[in-house]
């Protein structure tokens, strides 16, 4: 069956904060939909137009980003473009590729 959605905590003192994102201009804000990996690191500027993300896997990465249709998405010093998600493809949810098992993710939003 489905997995459904989960957060995954390890170390002594791990921490979940959460609060309710920030409006933006288009009244939605990026964020990581899922991954085949771990999430290492995760930044996000005051003003909600840029994210970036440190992500590691034991395969080549693969993530999806959910409301990030307008932003450019680098990684590796070159623009990432989105691969099809297949036909399950949720809306507003871009997939992508690495060949890489660990990589920072910039995720610039100028429209926002």
């Amino acid at each position: 069956g489905e997995e459904g959605l989960y957060v995954s905590l390890t170390g002594d003192r791990a921490t979940l904060q959460t609060q309710r994102a920030s409006p933006t201009a288009t009244g939605k804000t990026p964020y990581l939909f899922e991954a085949n990996g771990r999430l290492m690191g995760w930044a996000r500027s005051t003003q909600g137009n840029r994210l970036e993300l440190d992500l590691q896997s034991h395969m080549p990465l693969e993530f999806a980003l959910a409301d990030a249709n307008q932003c450019q998405v680098r990684a590796k010093q070159r623009t990432l473009s989105p691969t099809s998600g297949g036909p399950l493809n949720p809306p507003g949810v871009q997939h992508f590729r690495l060949r890489e098992h660990r990589a920072q993710i910039q995720i610039h939003c100028p429209a926002r």
